[in-house]
């Protein structure tokens, strides 16, 4: 079950405020909320990019081989932005188009975009 790590995460005001500041933060970010929101599907690897490019229907997601790279250019768009519903929304639609992990990239796409909401009040 997913739903308890994804309100662990989702009802902690600090890390729901924690935003990036660079893409190495980014990566770490992602990392650390996919792992606790999946703790409960250790078949889900935890905090783990795919290694297996995935799909949904006739969308192709972003090879596993480029994840890390298309988040560190797109950080550098997102670090450009100066609205917070921007920056939240680019974030949420990085995610989901890089899809970056194995199950889970909806909700880590939704908690990072709340996170940029809650952290701009």
């Amino acid at each position: 079950m997913t739903s308890r790590g994804t309100f662990a995460v989702v009802s902690d005001p600090a890390e729901m405020r924690r935003t990036p500041g660079s893409s190495d933060e980014l990566l770490a970010l992602l990392r650390a909320r996919h792992a606790r929101v999946m703790e409960g599907r250790p078949g889900a690897r935890p905090g783990r990019f795919k290694e297996k490019r995935n799909r949904a229907g006739s969308s192709v997601f972003v090879d596993p081989d480029h994840v890390v790279g298309t988040f560190r250019a797109g950080f550098e768009i997102y670090r450009r932005l100066d609205e917070p519903f921007h920056r939240a929304a680019f974030m949420m639609f990085l995610v989901s188009e890089v899809h970056p992990f194995d199950d889970g990239n909806g909700r880590v796409a939704r908690v990072i975009m709340n996170a940029e909401l809650a952290a701009a009040g």
